[in-house]
Formats: structure tokens, sequence, C-alpha cells
């Protein structure tokens, strides 16, 4: 799929270089997102960990390998690497049993808190047109504890921060099966908190802890030389049930309902309901097995979850990245040659419009509301640049979106133009 060509949208400028549609007022409301041309990919998931290729020759992106392909199913996968560590195989493979369909490798030397680290500090992501992921994964994270998780995973939210996307955080192995033995998830909760304490603010509603324990289902045709015991990364499991919801709902619509259940394991922990409400309350999310239900994701929160305004839900997170990568991907291309001035301001500020009133028609954004004006407006001006960020080339929009739920969410976009 192609990146959807863009429209310039008629504006009307309310004072201080604030942007908002004209010639829509009246306009139908959205529909539910069903299918749409995105602007760009969001079902991409990164996994980062140990393996190598059999006769593909991987990019060097700095000490780690990427592989030069978007790979599109299990078999694929198996045909391409070999030597892989356990817990990459296996969250792969749970990434495309639970509906997965494009996924970017990213090998490191080991699964050594420092190479893996390293790998991820320098990942440079592969960007065929139209293709950027927003899932990033590093599967080797449950068999790490204490500090060296820790460590890990805030260099994976960095990551996922840096490239408009979502960090899938497991917690340790040995934790869950604390929670288990003494019926008591104090620990997870703990966890959150420690997370929360050595990320950067704005890299929280970036990432998601997913407090999960999981085996392969009974029978399952597993990766070569992996144990029917070896814990499967819960992440794999949602990035393949995210990416399956985003085909077939659009990436704003939560994980909820039948999209929710997952397939090809089997549980390992199942919290009680009180259990549930202390995690999904501290900004983890975890699973559950309903009556007839199966095992279903339970929770939609990144670790935002005690600030509403900086994206506490999973899909809100999800939506206002789609949008940023969406108007960088639409507007750079032209920013090449042009200077840096009020004119382009207006006109990039147009042009933005226009991506974000195909979002809104198309369903994307506004959801289930009656809405009869756009929820959005766009400023760019000098409000939004210092003269430093001028000098620089640096072209900054600002987007407010009305969230289906009446709250608000601001959104800061750079570009780069001639002049930088």
């Amino acid at each position: 799929m192609t990146a959807r060509a863009h429209r310039q949208c008629p504006i009307a400028v309310l004072g201080a270089g604030v942007l908002v549609l004209a010639g829509l007022l009246g306009a139908a409301p959205p529909a539910a997102a069903a299918t749409y041309e995105p602007y760009v990919y969001t079902s991409v998931a990164t996994f980062f960990g140990s393996g190598s290729t059999d006769g593909v020759v991987a990019a060097p992106s700095g000490p780690s390998l990427v592989v030069p392909a978007i790979i599109e199913s299990w078999g694929e996968f198996e045909e391409i690497m070999v030597d892989t560590s356990p817990a990459l195989a296996l969250a792969v493979w749970a990434y495309f049993q639970n509906g997965g369909d494009m996924a970017q490798i990213v090998l490191s030397t080991d699964e050594s808190p420092a190479s893996l680290m390293s790998a991820m500090a320098t990942f440079v992501p592969l960007r065929p047109p139209g293709v950027m992921g927003d899932l990033y994964l590093v599967p080797a994270l449950g068999g790490l504890d204490g500090g060296d998780h820790l460590a890990v995973a805030t260099t994976l939210a960095a990551v996922a921060d840096r490239n408009m996307g979502l960090a899938l955080v497991d917690p340790p192995d040995a934790t869950v099966t604390t929670a288990v033995t003494d019926d008591d998830v104090a620990a997870l909760v703990d966890l959150v908190a420690d997370l929360r304490a050595v990320l950067p603010a704005e890299q929280w509603a970036h990432t998601a802890l997913y407090a999960g324990g999981f085996t392969a289902q009974a029978g399952a045709e597993l990766p070569a030389g992996v144990s029917a015991a070896t814990p499967v990364p819960p992440s794999g499991v949602v990035a393949g049930a995210l990416a399956a919801n985003d085909t077939n709902h659009g990436v704003g619509d939560a994980l909820t309902g039948p999209g929710a259940r997952v397939a090809g394991v089997q549980t390992t922990f199942v919290p009680t309901n009180a259990q549930l409400g202390q995690l999904t309350s501290a900004g983890a999310d975890a699973f559950a097995s309903p009556p007839g239900a199966g095992i279903v994701v339970w929770g939609t929160r990144t670790l935002a979850a005690a600030d509403p305004a900086a994206g506490t839900l999973v899909a809100q997170a999800r939506i206002l990245d789609y949008i940023e990568r969406a108007l960088v991907v639409e507007l750079s291309p032209d920013l090449a040659t042009v200077p840096d001035d009020s004119d382009l301001w207006s006109w990039v500020g147009g042009r933005a419009a226009g991506v974000l009133a195909e979002m809104w028609t198309d369903g994307v954004i506004g959801v289930g509301t009656s809405w009869t004006t756009p929820p959005f407006t766009v400023t760019a001006d000098d409000t939004t640049m210092t003269p430093a960020d001028i000098a620089a080339g640096h072209l900054i929009l600002a987007v407010h979106l009305l969230l289906p739920d009446g709250t608000g969410q601001d959104l800061t976009v750079e570009l780069q133009t001639a002049t930088g």
C-alpha cells in the first residue's frame, strides 16, 4: 500500500495564525472507522533480539543488523531467520498467531542488556514508501530482572518515543511467577511505579506494560528447538492483536470486545477481578479469562494512566502518533526547497488541515460523535516558533484535537524546511 494522495483544504484564519476548516460546517459526522486508505502503516511491529539470517544480508544499523525486508508471515520468518533466541522466535510466532501481518526484525549481537540497548540506541528503521511501524518490542525483557530490566525497558521506550510509536513492555517472568505464587500483584504494581520513576514523563504515553504469563497452547506447532514450557512474551501476543485490530477497525479503535481475544497461547497467570482493578488503576494492562470468552486483553492504558492530558489510553496515544507521523510523511517532501516564512506557514497549515479533514471524514478521528464541525485546529505562526526555530528551519505546527469523550489533546509536529 502506498501513501494516499492529499488534498489542500480551504481554511479560515482566526487571528494569531489559528487555522480551522472552512466549507465543512454542516458536514455529516463520521461513521465508525472501517475501510480506509491509511496515510502510514501502524501495524508493522519491530522486534529486537538475537539471531542470524539465512541467505539474506542484513543491513548495518550501528551495532545492530536490520533484516532488509518486512516479514509478512511466520513461514517467511522461518525461511529467513536462523539461530534466533527462543524469546524472539516465540514473540514473532505469537504475533502472527494473533493476526499480525508485518514484522521488522532488528538483530543484536546477543541478548545481554548491553547488546540490546546498543542495538536500540543506534537503530534506524526501514521506511519503504508508506510504511512506518509504531509497535516496538524486546521479547527478551521477560528474562531480565531488576536494574537490567529497567535499563532495557527505558531504552525501548526511548526508541518508541523517537519513532512516534508505542513500546510494549513485558514484565520479568520472575515477577509474574511471584504474583502467581503469592496471589498478590503488588510487585507488578511496584514495577509500574519503578518504570514511571525512571522514564521521562513525556515517554509515559509511549509505553504500555502488559502483565501476563503465557505458554503455547497444547499441541501448537512451535518454532524449532523451542520447548512447550518456554514463556511466550506477552508483547508478541498484544502486538498481533493490535495489528489485526488496526486492519479491521482502524488505529483509533480501542482493543476491546472480540478483537481483544488472543490465540495460540494458554495463560499461567489469571488475576482476580480485584487484582485486575489494582493493575489497571496503576497503569498496567493484563489479561483475563471471562467465562466462555477465552483469554482477552484486559486494560487499554499507557503508563500515563494518572495523567489524562498525556494520552492515558493506548488507542488515544496511538492515534496521536498516527496523526504526527502522517503529517510528517505528507508534508516533509515539499519543504526541502522552500524558504521558511509566513506564506509557507499558512500553506503548510492548510495542507495539515486537509489531512486532518480526511481523517475526520474517514472516521479515524471523531468516531461515534454527532459533531458537525471539524474537531481540531492547526496553528502555525510566530507563537509556535521562536526566532531560533525559524533561523534553523524548524516549522512547528500546534494541533489541538477534540476527542470523542470531550477531552482535548495538544500535539506538536516539527518539520524541517530548506532554511535549515
